[in-house]
């Protein structure tokens, strides 16, 4: 038994489906289902559903689907198209950085409390942005040291890939940031606290990341 979230689902010849789940204990796993056309394997196939899955390892990485029990279906977001994309966004994050069968207990955790705030908060853009920058940091892509990361002098206000560089350093096509865009940038990327990101005014940041 593994919880996991969908991230992914393809339809497979008929009446299956492949599916790739982000499993707490797994890492990214790609599971072979049948008779989908069930309520409940059309639901646990469903990118977004979080549940206890039962699977068994089978033949070139393809686990085999024994059982699960749904633990969340995450509706509110289902229902509003802002939140939805909001969803899609961070599901894509994982599917794109992570590779199959590492485990990362620490991201699964983020991705779950995050959308499960997903479902009420009043400005997904904030957690949009910050589940990034909280991604970067946990691949070892974020930087969050104020001097330049080729010379190591400051001011160190032009962004890109994750690093600051100086003037002097900045490589081609790197974001020039004002002083208060370089501090709502490092504060998404370290507060902890939802009610506190969801005060951060991003607009700033949205053609950056």
């Amino acid at each position: 038994m593994s919880e996991g979230i969908a991230l992914k689902s393809v339809d497979f010849r008929e009446n299956k489906r492949i599916v790739t789940i982000f499993t707490a204990d797994h890492g990214l796993i790609t599971v072979f289902m049948a008779s989908i056309k069930t309520p409940q394997r059309l639901n646990l196939s469903s990118p977004l559903t979080r549940a206890d899955w039962q699977l068994k390892p089978g033949r070139n990485d393809l686990w085999k689907f024994l059982d699960a029990s749904i633990l969340d279906l995450h509706m509110p977001i289902r229902q509003d198209l802002n939140r939805l994309q909001t969803a899609r966004y961070l599901l894509s994050q994982i599917l794109e950085t992570q590779m199959p069968h590492k485990p990362a207990p620490a991201l699964y955790a983020l991705l779950r409390s995050f959308l499960n705030r997903l479902k009420t908060t009043p400005n997904p853009s904030a957690l949009r942005l910050a589940f990034h920058l909280k991604l970067l940091l946990h691949e070892g892509l974020l930087s969050l040291d104020p001097s330049c990361a080729t010379c190591h002098a400051n001011p160190a206000n032009h962004f890109q890939t994750g690093l600051f560089y100086c003037p002097s350093c900045k490589p081609p096509r790197s974001a020039a940031l004002t002083s208060d865009q370089h501090e709502i940038l490092h504060n998404l990327a370290i507060t902890r606290s939802f009610q506190d990101l969801e005060q951060i005014d991003c607009k700033e940041l949205k053609d950056l990341l």
